[in-house]
This record gives C-alpha cells, sequence and structure tokens, in this order.
C-alpha cells in the first residue's frame, strides 16, 4: 500500500481565467513564502502543495480551504485514492 503523504495538500485553483499556470504557482509561492516545498500546477485547475511543515498542511487540511492574496482555494483531496473497485458486466453473445 501507498504510504499517505503527510506533507502533500491537493486543492482546486479559484484562479481567474486567463491566469498562467507560472502566474499561479508564483501567487502560491509569495503567500507561503519560507513554508512550502514544493508546488505543481496540474491540469484540471488541481494544485500540489507541498508543506515543509506536515502541521502547516493538516491545518489547512481541517480547514477545508486556503487563500492566497483574494483567491480562496477549496481542499479537494488530501489522501490519494489507494484502491478502486471496478465492476464489470459480462454479456453472453
Amino acid at each position: 500500500m501507498v504510504p499517505r503523504n503527510m506533507r502533500t495538500l491537493i486543492i482546486k485553483s479559484a484562479s481567474p481565467a486567463g491566469t498562467s499556470h507560472a502566474e499561479v504557482a508564483d501567487i502560491i509561492a509569495r503567500s507561503l513564502a519560507g513554508h512550502i516545498d514544493s508546488i505543481q500546477v496540474c491540469p484540471g485547475g488541481i494544485i500540489r502543495i507541498s508543506f515543509l511543515d506536515p502541521q502547516l498542511k493538516k491545518t489547512y487540511e481541517e480547514a477545508g480551504s486556503i487563500s492566497f492574496e483574494d483567491i480562496c482555494c477549496q481542499v479537494v483531496c488530501s489522501t490519494p485514492v489507494t484502491f478502486v473497485l471496478v465492476m464489470i458486466e459480462l454479456k453472453n453473445p
């Protein structure tokens, strides 16, 4: 089983349309300067932020949101999905 990442928070971007990934990463980096290890801006508006201190990550996780300047982003997932149930319906030809 994959261990839970204790430092990474996954959020949904609430940046205005047209904001580049580089601009989003820069806003986050400025807002959380000295508290983060990495930022990954992913397709679909998903952003992964790895904190230096797992306790700080937990604080935002429990709050359910995180704000950068005037932008409030929702925490969407903090634990990777490790099991998926797939149902297959078999039909006779």
